[in-house]
Parts: C-alpha cells; structure tokens; sequence
C-alpha cells in the first residue's frame, strides 16, 4: 500500500507510542531527509474543541521553546483522517528523539546511582527553567515526560497541559476540573486549589511526595478473565467462519468492582494490544468482553449476553506479554504482566486464565498468585468463576519461589524437598505441605448408607483437579486388592483450593475383614 503522506511532505511509519489523546509515529520529511516524529491528535476526539484547544497549546508552547533539553517541534497542521470520519485531524512534527522514557527505565527496577540521579534532575530543572523565563509552565512534569537519550542527554517532552504564566486563570478545562497526572499531584491539586509556593521564577520552593488518590478506574477496574492461548476451532467453527484461527477466539474480560457507573470512553491499551474504547459505560458490578473477533467469541459463546467488544489489531502473546490500559486523561488505569508459565493447563488448552479475586490489588495482577486456570474447559466468559481447576504445575506456584520451580530436584513432581517419603506430585494429590514433614493424611473406617455397612477411605485432595486420578482397591487380603466399584462424596472444604473427601465401596461389606487401599495417579 501507498504510505500516507500528511502536510504534503511527512511520510508516517511505524508507531512509536499512544496516549489518552493522541498516537505518535515516526515519520520522514520527504522535504529535508530527515527522521522526525508526529503525533495526531486521535480521531475520535478530534473533533472536541477542548482537546482540540489542548493539542493547539501545546504546539504553541514547544514550538516557542528551543532547549537542547526540551523536544523540539518543527511543524503543526491539519489533515483530513484517513479512517472515513471526516473530521480534520491536527498534528504535531517534532523531534524524533532516540531513547526510553525514565519510567520505562524504572520500572524495570534498575538502580540508579545518585551522581546519576542529579545529573537527570539537573537537566529537567534546566529544561524548566528555560521554559519558565520563557513565560511557559510544563503543569505535568513525571518519568513518563522525561525521556533519555543512549548518550545519556535528557529531554522533557510532552507540553500538552501547558499553561503560559501570563495566563494564570486558563486551563482550558471546564471550572475547577483538575490536570495532570494524579500520582504527581499535590493533595491541593488533587482538591482543584490553587497551589503556587513558588520563588520569583515560578520554580518550586519546596515539595513533598503524597500518596494519590487513584481515579474512579484505578479503584474499580479489573480485568478478570484473559483467554491469551484458546483451542484450535472445532470443525463446526470451521465450517461456520471458513478462515478462523485459534487468535480469533481470544478475549478478555473486564468488570466493574465499583458502586458507581464507570465511563470508559477513550480508555486504550499502550502495551499489548491496539484497541480505543468506544463511548462505553460499565455498569456497577457488570461484566464486559473484549474480543480479538466478536463473530468468533458469539460463536464458540452463544449463551453469554455482555456487552463484547472488539475487534482489536494484534493478539495476546501466548508466551506472556505486558498489558497496559490507559485513561483518555493519559492516567495509567491497569499496567501488568502474565506469563503462560505460570499455569501451563491455559496455554492452547482453551482454559483461561482467571483472576482469583476481584478485589485484588492492582500491584498484584502481575504475581502468578493472583491468578488461577478456569472451571470451563474452553474459558468462563460472563460468569463469575470461583470454582478454579488445579494442576500440579500451578500448585507449585504457591509452595515454591521462581527460582525454585527452575529447580527440578527441588519442585519436580518426584522431589522431595522435606524429604518424608513422598514426592512432591503426592503431596500435591493428597492436599499436603511439600515443605512440611506430615502424614498424609488418609484414613479408614466403615460407614453406613441406606442401612448398609461400607468399606471407606477418607483423604484431602485439591479441589478440581484435571492431572489426577483416584481409584479405589478392595480384597479380603492385603495383597489381593482390586480396583472395585466406588463411591464418591463431593468433598468438604477443609482451606482454599482443598477438600476432605470419602470414597467408599458401591458394595457392603460382608466378611467379617476388608481390606481397602487408595491407588492414586498423576497425568501430567
């Protein structure tokens, strides 16, 4: 396809990054030869004046500026969309800086030394004091505006809330509507009061970092169910949707915890997937799927009547991958990552990974703990599951540390860490503590049903198992034992995830002795 050309001259490439209002590509000025960046306002909001006021501003604010500290701007214009709306949508050609943004870099826990740390302030005081004596007011300075180069520079991006000193009382947003970004905001900003402790060149005088209030979404939205790897069409699929794939019966599930509706309208993902959400509303406590293709999720899904959502460009990774969701604020609403390892039973099986409990702290969904394998074989869509399935790898989870399950003489299913005699794959079977020299737990002893005397077992087991099997052995010698006709029970929680459950001979006992026996097996 022809590349799309805008101004006349600026050929767009690939995408670069997107935010709550606008997307940014690198591009080529076909004029000058020269690599630059260009963002666009997005098209759903293209039309709204006061974002439209927003993006003028902040064309107008950095192309004032000329720092080496600071993004430079080159160009500003409007182009029709390309996408049939109709709407004209503006643009911003900047610098195409090469580099990570200090977010990025602290987010992957990297230590840095304080010389270095100094050095970074230095440069974004430098930047803002240019801008300030220049009569312009950056209003959203945090790591995720502060990019630096591989030479090891620092340039402040991102004038989008600007404001210019001369115009105190402006803020383009309706009465006291608050901007910024919440983490770095002051608890006065947070409330909409004037903030201005500063010296005589607008600098700050001195600062104190609050824990913020999180946004209405931050509080209340999960994502409560991620279909990243399904199962292969069946031939009725096929036959319905010649073409289909396994992607197309990808989806995830999101929920309102909250007590109030919840507006995500613009809402986008930045990490994982590309998909804007539409005017959309989330009820409290209602449920909604946002499919990789709406006809194929119907399909295999006839019985779920949620709003589905889709489709969205690029598919779930079915190694793990991040998922970040942004408000159209810019605010950062859900940012974490799941890994297929964590419970290998979801990966192509159709299974799908389930978050354990809705009010899990968002600084969590990231740990394998807060996650657990669907009760449905092919996913549980729209249903609240809680009655999680289990599997050897996946209890390992919980009973040892990542380095330990790379450990196979440690968490293999025949190791025997607390070293009682039975393999880890049978402490796992009989609902014990791998770490914890114990009994198994197993008892004997008749019991009555219908006015007839059985032979039975009592044992702990997980609930739900899919790699395990319980037989029953009986015989009126020890060494002649058979597999016999049995009952049983559905299982009495005794703690999360396991059940005490009797198992017990169909036929009564007759002879004054019976042996009984509990064969189990693992199937990995």
């Amino acid at each position: 396809p022809e590349p799309t050309l805008i101004g006349g001259r600026y050929e767009l490439g690939e995408l670069l990054g997107r935010g709550g209002m606008a997307e940014v590509r690198k591009g080529k000025d076909q004029r000058l030869g020269r690599t630059v960046a260009v963002k666009r306002l997005r098209t759903d909001l293209a039309s709204d004046a006061t974002f439209q006021a927003r993006f003028r501003r902040e064309a107008q604010s950095s192309a004032s500026l000329n720092h080496p500290a600071i993004v430079s701007t080159y160009d500003t214009g409007e182009e029709m969309a390309t996408d049939g709306s109709g709407v004209a949508q503006p643009y911003i050609v900047m610098e195409c800086v090469e580099g990570r943004t200090l977010r990025d870099i602290l987010r992957e826990g990297r230590k840095i030394l304080p010389e270095r740390a100094l050095e970074i302030t230095a440069g974004v005081l430098s930047a803002l004091d240019y801008s300030h004596r220049a009569g312009i007011i950056h209003r959203d300075i945090k790591p995720g505006n502060v990019m630096l180069t591989p030479s090891g520079d620092v340039k402040v991006m991102d004038f989008g809330i600007a404001r210019a000193i001369s115009d105190a009382s402006s803020t383009m947003t309706q009465t006291a509507a608050v901007v910024g970004t919440a983490q770095y905001l002051s608890p006065e900003q947070a409330r909409g009061e004037t903030v201005e402790l500063r010296d005589h060149r607008d600098l700050l005088v001195h600062s104190f970092t609050y824990e913020a209030a999180p946004t209405p979404a931050q509080r209340v939205l999960r994502v409560s169910e991620i279909q990243y790897h399904p199962a292969d069409p069946r031939p009725a699929e096929t036959l319905a949707l010649p073409g289909v794939t396994d992607n197309d019966f990808e989806y995830l599930e999101f929920v309102n915890t909250g007590t109030a509706e919840l507006d995500l309208t613009g809402s986008a993902f930045t990490a994982g997937l590309t998909y804007t959400f539409p005017r959309q509303t989330l009820a409290p406590g209602a449920r909604l799927i946002l499919a990789k293709n709406p006809s194929a999720f119907a399909l295999r899904y006839p019985s779920v009547t949620t709003t589905i959502l889709g489709p969205y460009e690029g598919q779930l990774d079915n190694g793990g991958e991040r998922l970040e969701i942004i408000e159209a604020s810019g605010e950062v609403v859900l940012d974490f990552d799941y890994k297929d390892g964590w419970y290998p039973a979801t990966d192509g099986s159709g299974r799908s990974l389930v978050l354990r409990d809705l009010q899990t702290p968002q600084d969590l969904f990231s740990s394998s703990l807060s996650w657990g394998i669907s009760s449905e074989a092919t996913g549980s869509p729209s249903t609240g599951d809680t009655a999680l399935a289990q599997s050897y790898q996946g209890w390992d989870n919980f009973h040892f540390t990542s380095a330990e399950r790379d450990e196979p003489t440690i968490s293999g299913p025949e190791a025997d860490p607390d070293q009682d005699g039975r393999p880890n794959w049978m402490e796992y079977a009989l609902g014990r503590n791998p770490r914890v020299v114990d009994s198994d737990g197993v008892s004997w002893g008749p019991v009555t049903s219908a006015g007839t005397t059985h032979a039975a077992l009592r044992y702990h087991r997980p609930t739900h198992a899919l790699d395990l099997n319980y037989v029953l052995l009986a015989g009126d010698e020890p060494a002649a034992t058979l597999p016999v006709d049995a009952a049983q029970d559905s299982g009495v929680p005794t703690q999360p995830g396991i059940e005490q459950s009797v198992i017990r001979e169909q036929s009564p006992t007759a002879g004054p002795k019976r042996f009984i026996q509990l064969r189990v097996t693992y199937l990995p």
